[in-house]
């Protein structure tokens, strides 16, 4: 799922134990974006909370983080490995290298939650292999896209998905629905106590692949996909589209059940 946590400048930061729910439910590694002097200052691979809170400790020692645009990210991986170099945020960056970096400045930093329909690059998850195709291109011909209706609606309709932008100034732009709590923006609500993580129509999917039992089994959790999918809005041939396009079930489930 991951879930992207976002607050403007004069929001005071969520709760810790907000932050650690996000962490427990989506725990492939943390990171944080944040305005200062005029950049956009990114940290992350965070692989244990500890980490990630003891970071915080410090970083509030250095900035004001409630007159600072900040942005965190905790992911669940989809696509690329689980490691410190494909944690969110990115830079928006046409070179590996620098989507690889854990700790940058930069201009505009950018965070993803969802699935993006597209072919990832070698060893590289679908956000990063995204920036590098498209989003690199697109800021380079069009500076001010994030002020733009029209272009970002364009990478609304790729994505399919939700993302976050963190500007030098502190201004941040999202692209999808976002749920808003005490000034807070949530990419879904994997923040809550009480989170609700998609029902999982078959717990032990890993043990009946291979048994004699796989066809019915993926058959019907296949129609199950498709019947939530229908009654959660979304187009009717969402879960072939993405079957074709090399998903596998659990990806598919994670998709459909974003909030």
């Amino acid at each position: 799922m991951c879930i992207i946590v976002a607050k403007e400048k004069g929001v005071e930061m969520p709760d810790r134990h907000i932050l650690k729910n996000c962490f427990d439910y989506n725990s492939d590694g943390a990171g944080i974006m944040w305005n200062y002097n005029n950049k956009v200052h990114i940290h992350k691979g965070f692989m244990k909370w500890e980490d990630f809170d003891n970071f915080l400790d410090a970083l509030s020692k250095q900035i004001d983080l409630k007159n600072s645009g900040i942005c965190t990210h905790f992911r669940i991986r989809t696509h690329g490995k689980t490691s410190s170099a494909n944690c969110h945020p990115f830079p928006i960056s046409n070179k590996i290298k620098d989507l690889k970096l854990l700790k940058l400045t930069t201009d505009k930093g950018v965070m993803h939650n969802g699935i993006i329909p597209i072919k990832p690059i070698h060893s590289l998850s679908d956000t990063q292999t995204y920036i590098i195709k498209r989003l690199y291109n697109i800021q380079k011909t069009h500076p001010r896209f994030l002020e733009s209706n029209r272009v970002m609606s364009q990478i609304e309709k790729e994505i399919g998905s939700k993302m976050a932008f963190l500007t030098s100034e502190g201004k941040i732009h999202t692209i999808g629905d976002f749920i808003e709590q005490d000034g807070v923006m949530y990419s879904n609500r994997s923040f809550e106590d009480k989170c609700y993580y998609g029902y999982r129509w078959l717990q032990d999917y890993d043990y009946w692949c291979g048994s004699s039992e796989k066809n019915d089994a993926e058959y019907e959790y296949i129609s199950n996909l498709k019947m939530i999918a229908n009654c959660l809005g979304h187009r009717e041939d969402i879960v072939d589209v993405l079957l074709e396009n090399g998903f596998t079930l659990q990806e598919i489930e994670d998709y459909i059940y974003e909030f």
